[in-house]
């Protein structure tokens, strides 16, 4: 049996190793972010939460993704919020085929969160088709070794004629018989191809469902036209984009959020940490949260139910706000529609993402 000295030897050597590991996989406060900068863009360092012993590299700007080794080959060259923070992304088809995934692969169409996908007219024009005849797309397969068939091309992008042995786009008809038209607002043909205009943009599933209404340079897709800082300006204020964070820029981008209609943070507060927060009590009387759970007096950037402590509005920032209104707190931390807390109807503005 070990001595109760030896258990703690053993205890301490452990946490020792713990703790070394740590800092040589995190580097302190000071962790050298070359590599990572370089492969991923995150070229900045800073801690994450106040006490923090060590220090992590991040993304500051898209400047930082766009010089990274995965701007080049995955066509991620932005950062942006409404996608996924702290992460380069790709936002047009026009990055995914500057890239070399689209030359080797045939990903030279923007997919699901910032990612480039397999475009099925792009397999024929792939090193892949001239080295080896992986020529054709098939669903779930991804580029295959056979003859070019317009037919999926057709479907998916209105690209349904087969010329030189790539498919490409020849009428409006086709480009607006897409599943991309109605989508993502590419139903007018320029050159081979069918492009967005703002017009198309305004129409698509994209601009109903995510707000995205207007068509980027070039055509390659539709987004929002407003903020670099999507889903954070809609929820909270955080709009504009300061030295690599999102942050409110004026009162108006805190009077525009949910933030302020649910819980009442509806001016810059925040110091020396800019952000939208209740700086008197008429910004707590006019929420719904007052309305509904009596937060009503101002305590600190926050309302209040006579200066207690309450639970945070922390309902805002999950997906069935945006999605089923659930947007208000109880006092038992359960997210409720307005409805739900007995007060009118209100949903919140459509999602910017």
């Amino acid at each position: 049996m070990l001595s109760r000295g030896r258990v703690g030897l053993i205890l301490c050597a452990l946490v020792s190793g713990l703790i070394g590991a740590c800092i040589s996989d995190c580097g302190g406060l000071n962790p050298d972010c070359e590599a990572k900068c370089a492969a991923s863009g995150e070229c900045g360092r800073r801690t994450y939460r106040a006490g923090d012993g060590f220090a992590r590299c991040y993304v500051r700007d898209s400047k930082d993704c766009a010089q990274s080794e995965l701007c080049a080959a995955e066509g991620r060259c932005h950062l942006y919020d409404g996608i996924t923070p702290d992460r380069c992304v790709a936002l047009t088809d026009l990055d995914c085929r500057a890239s070399t995934a689209c030359a080797s692969e045939g990903k030279c169409s923007l997919g699901h969160l910032g990612e480039c996908a397999i475009e099925p007219s792009a397999c024929a024009r792939t090193d892949a088709c001239r080295e080896a005849g992986v020529c054709n797309y098939e669903h779930a397969k991804g580029c295959v070794e056979a003859l070019p068939d317009c037919k999926l091309a057709c479907r998916l992008e209105g690209a349904c004629e087969l010329r030189d042995g790539v498919c490409v786009a020849t009428s409006d008809a086709n480009c607006r018989a897409s599943s991309r038209c109605r989508g993502e607002g590419q139903c007018t043909l320029e050159g081979d191809r069918c492009v967005a205009t703002d017009e198309d943009c305004a129409a698509s599933v994209m601009c109903e469902m995510n707000g995205w209404c207007a068509a980027v340079d070039g055509g390659d897709g539709c987004y929002d036209g407003r903020s670099a800082c999507g889903a954070l300006c809609w929820a909270r204020g955080d709009c504009a984009r300061i030295d690599g964070v999102c942050q409110p820029e004026s009162d108006d981008h805190c009077r525009d959020s949910v933030e302020c209609a649910v819980a009442g943070r509806c001016a810059i507060g925040g110091r020396p940490a800019v952000l939208c927060g209740a700086m008197d009590d008429t910004h707590c009387e006019q929420s719904l949260e007052c309305q509904a759970f009596g937060r009503c007096t101002r305590s600190g950037i926050t309302c209040s139910v006579d200066g207690r402590m309450t639970p945070m509005s922390g309902c805002i920032r999950r997906p069935e706000c945006a999605s089923e209104g659930r947007c208000l707190t109880t006092n038992e931390g359960a997210c409720v529609t307005a409805v739900e807390a007995g007060l009118p109807d209100w949903q919140p503005p459509p999602m910017i993402p």
